[in-house]
């Protein structure tokens, strides 16, 4: 447990780099590090980079910043607005015609979370006889379509509901990254541990060949002996020659996550040791309930389909609002007579409607909206039913690693025994060396398999951490 909770502190740095806004740490670029030196790579340091560099994972950090300015655009229909306009044109007709005219006016709006629109225009213009000036107000108030802050609000709503699947789009897509990233490791150390298994082998394999060879020309080994260890040293170089190219595949496919230069020399620095682990099924399926951020999204998806299907129940009202509006206005020879002399003011309130008789185009949408509804709930369901499989499936990984652990254990000593006895046999005449081959393949496929086995527990903890919504802490969504 000793690297899960060194892996955790690692986490904290992920976690922060993602509440925060995402804004860059200051971790050392790759690049300050000598060419020439390897570059030794321990789970944290592993992290720290690939958060700062992989490209997949800075994608999503763009869509969080794309939805946070879609959001301030929504809200940006709530500012007050100041609206300038003019005109210039001329004015004939009638017995005397008017002229030139030149007219300008600025309008000051307000649009409120009910609904409610408020607007004040003072305005000016001159003719060819007069100057007028006045001052319009209007308030404008929802009555049936377009009332309450659901309705108002429903554009802020959907571009929050944007955010937070952003947010938790860049935290899944970080969870992930981090996963394939202690995955690409520790096959790193699962390969270079089969290298040196297959390296020790083929020394053993040559010193078995070399004493063949003397014991052909003594006439306690014949031809076929040094044929059979022949083929097997060629077959153990082949061996060595496939682990080096898979090591070399592996370690390009790290250089590639991490965003490194593809002839960086680098060394893993991971933690091999086993710990036994044995979770409870209920406790692990509880925790990954109340933390796999799959369920808050879909949960979120069907709370928000459910808003979106009442605005599309109060689309099928028709448009009602109350209008109340007030003008003050006079003219004048004299600019600044205009304001005080001849003006006159008039005020009205009353309501104003309008409607399509036929509204299909509602009543499906309205009617769409409800199947939305009722397959997020299905989703949902789905999502919770997944997560417990995966909890389960990591849990019988675990165990089958840990089996397997035993098992190879047992192989190891039974194999090391059987090569002694095979040697021993052989060194007396009493066996040929086909024994002894095969004796030491056994031996070298078991700490094979043990080794895997352990890489595979090893993994195995991670991705039971990551079932269960604790491979990294997750943070907390701010609107």
């Amino acid at each position: 447990m000793k690297s899960i909770i060194k892996f955790t502190a690692a986490c904290f740095i992920f976690t922060s780099f993602l509440s925060q806004n995402i804004q860059t740490q200051e971790t050392p670029p790759v690049d300050n590090f000598p060419e020439e030196s390897p570059l030794i790579l321990d789970l944290p340091t592993a992290i720290n980079l690939a958060i700062t560099s992989n490209r997949n994972f800075a994608n999503s950090l763009d869509n969080i910043q794309r939805a946070q300015l879609s959001i301030d655009l929504s809200l940006s229909a709530f500012d007050l607005r100041l609206i300038p306009s003019g005109d210039v044109g001329f004015i004939g007709g009638g017995k005397a015609g008017l002229g030139g005219t030149v007219g300008g006016s600025l309008e000051i709006c307000k649009k409120f979370t009910f609904g409610t629109q408020i607007s004040l225009r003072p305005y000016a213009s001159v003719d060819a006889k007069h100057y007028h000036t006045g001052l319009q107000a209007k308030i404008v108030q929802p009555l049936l379509k377009g009332f309450g802050k659901e309705y108002t609000l429903a554009p802020v709503f959907a571009a929050q509901f944007a955010y937070r699947t952003a947010f938790r789009g860049s935290y899944a897509s970080g969870v992930e990254m981090i996963f394939r990233l202690i995955n690409a490791m520790y096959n790193i150390v699962r390969l270079e541990t089969i290298l040196k298994l297959d390296t020790e082998a083929l020394q053993r394999l040559t010193h078995f060949y070399s004493a063949i060879k003397v014991k052909e020309r003594i006439g306690m080994a014949d031809s076929l002996d040094v044929y059979r260890t022949e083929i097997e040293l060629k077959a153990s170089e082949d061996s060595i020659n496939s682990s080096q190219e898979s090591l070399q595949d592996a370690k390009d496919r790290l250089r590639e996550l991490l965003t490194l230069p593809l002839n960086r020399d680098i060394v893993i620095d991971l933690s091999t040791e086993y710990v036994p682990l044995d979770p409870i099924v209920e406790e692990s399926i509880s925790s990954a309930l109340a933390n796999r951020v799959e369920i808050e999204q879909a949960e979120d998806r069907w709370n928000e389909t459910r808003r979106l299907s009442k605005l599309a129940k109060s689309n099928l009202l028709p448009d009602l609002d109350l209008v109340l509006d007030f003008t003050n206005f006079g003219y004048d020879e004299v600019f600044t007579e205009s304001f005080t002399t001849e003006r006159d003011s008039r005020w009205g309130i009353g309501f104003m409607t309008s409607t399509d008789w036929n509204r299909t185009a509602q009543q499906i949408a309205y009617q769409q909206s409800i199947f939305t509804v009722v397959n997020a709930e299905r989703s949902y369901n789905q999502t919770q039913d997944s997560v417990i499989l995966d909890v389960k499936r990591a849990i019988r990984a675990l165990h089958r690693a840990s089996q397997k652990i035993v098992l190879q254990l047992t192989q190891i000593h039974s194999s090391e025994g059987g090569l002694k006895l095979a040697k021993l046999k052989f060194n007396r005449g009493l066996a040929n060396n086909f024994d002894v081959i095969q004796a030491e393949k056994t031996l070298r496929n078991a700490q094979s398999a043990y080794q895997s086995a352990i890489i595979d527990h090893k993994i195995g903890e991670y991705r039971f951490l990551s079932a269960v919504g604790l491979l990294v802490d997750k943070p907390k969504i701010c609107l």
